[in-house]
């Protein structure tokens, strides 16, 4: 009994493996290049290429697959001692967006922010130049009957301890938060949305206190793409109303608002402003703009790119760091003229370092191939 068992079991693997052989002999056979994200340095004259530290994500170039889909790093910041990066991304298998820091040799790779989801989008994040503080956006979720979400300005430092939700505001989202240079006092934009009528304002918190001060408020419009001037002292600033856009400013207490610009017709990434306040790059219709903050011009830059992204200075304010939108298009520096226009490097999402030396970026490598048939 028992060798007729034996003999069978080996008919039935050797009717098994001729069947996977003649599946593959009347099969089309591919071959598959997978790729993983990651963050790169590289010197600003496109030399020294390294790679920082690896995403894990993973995406093929096979059939409808593109090697665009790698997420990359949402977000990309120096600290302002130029040794550490500041990044957030999807973890493998994580429902959050995560904020990590990193060595800029790519040791102390350290998560910030476990179980909570980090709104990148929100407009970003700041880093205190005093005290080695970050505040960023992150989502709460309200067990209540609605099971609502709002948005909370969050803090922690730098080596990822005593993060502590620093709003904590039912009802209320908040977006856009900045450092001022004291490290005390943080500007932000809000939406109330208690009141049927829905309330919008720019507010300063005092980080001592915990007191609010309101610089500005309407029933109308939302304020977007806060920036500041390099000492504090300026507040820029965008509403959309009447189907456009349009630049303000103000002084840090709220008073002297002025209208810059009207009627432009888009704005499509996070603005920047140059470290002289003279300045502020921005994409509007997939073109690469710099306006005056006197309110005296604007100015449209000629580039290599469809639609140019991310944009942001060098520190003395003469070229302007750029790239596409996705993983495998590619990085440019430009004068702020519009001339020597320089291609870097593959990649998308750069952040430039202090002392102007190096680019971080997301990009991506060959992992391996695998085989298929069908």
């Amino acid at each position: 009994m028992k060798k007729v068992l034996i003999i069978s079991y080996l008919i039935l693997m050797l009717f098994i493996l001729t069947s996977c052989d003649l599946l593959h002999l009347f099969s089309n056979h591919y071959t598959c290049e997978l790729f993983k994200d990651a963050i790169y340095f590289i010197d600003t004259d496109g030399s020294n290429l390294r790679k920082l530290v690896s995403l894990d994500h993973i995406e093929s170039n096979c059939e409808d697959d593109t090697i665009d889909l790698l997420p990359g790093a949402r977000l990309l910041l120096f600290t302002p001692d130029g040794n550490k990066i500041i990044y957030c991304t999807n973890p493998y298998e994580s429902n959050n967006n995560s904020l990590y820091s990193v060595n800029c040799d790519g040791s102390d790779n350290t998560l910030l922010t476990e179980d909570l989801n980090v709104l990148y989008n929100y407009g970003g994040i700041s880093i205190s130049c005093i005290e080695s503080k970050i505040i960023f956006i992150g989502n709460v979720k309200y067990l209540n009957d609605k099971s609502e979400k709002f948005s909370d300005i969050f803090m922690v430092n730098l080596n990822g301890s005593n993060l502590n939700n620093i709003t904590n505001t039912y009802g209320i989202n908040e977006k856009n938060p900045r450092f001022l240079p004291n490290g005390e006092d943080i500007i932000y934009s809000s939406i109330n949305h208690l009141n049927d009528l829905k309330s919008y304002s720019i507010n300063k918190l005092h980080l001592n206190s915990g007191s609010i001060d309101t610089l500005v408020f309407n029933n109308e419009y939302a304020y977007k793409h806060l920036l500041l001037s390099q000492e504090g002292t300026q507040i820029y600033y965008v509403v959309y109303k009447d189907n456009s856009y349009s630049f303000f400013a103000m002084n840090s207490t709220g008073i002297h608002q002025v209208q810059l610009y009207e009627n432009i017709p888009s704005i499509n990434n996070t603005p920047s402003i140059s470290s002289d306040g003279l300045k502020i790059v921005y994409v509007s219709n997939h073109n690469l703009c710099i306006m005056n903050t006197n309110g005296s011009g604007i100015n449209q830059i000629e580039t290599s790119l469809y639609y140019p992204c991310y944009p942001t200075f060098s520190q003395g304010g003469t070229k302007i760091l750029y790239s596409g939108s996705a993983i495998n298009d590619s990085i440019y520096i430009i004068n702020i003229n519009g001339s020597n226009e320089m291609t870097i490097h593959e990649g998308f999402m750069p952040a430039l370092s202090p002392d102007e030396n190096k680019i971080a970026f997301s990009g991506y490598y060959f992992y391996k191939t695998y085989d298929y048939w069908e």
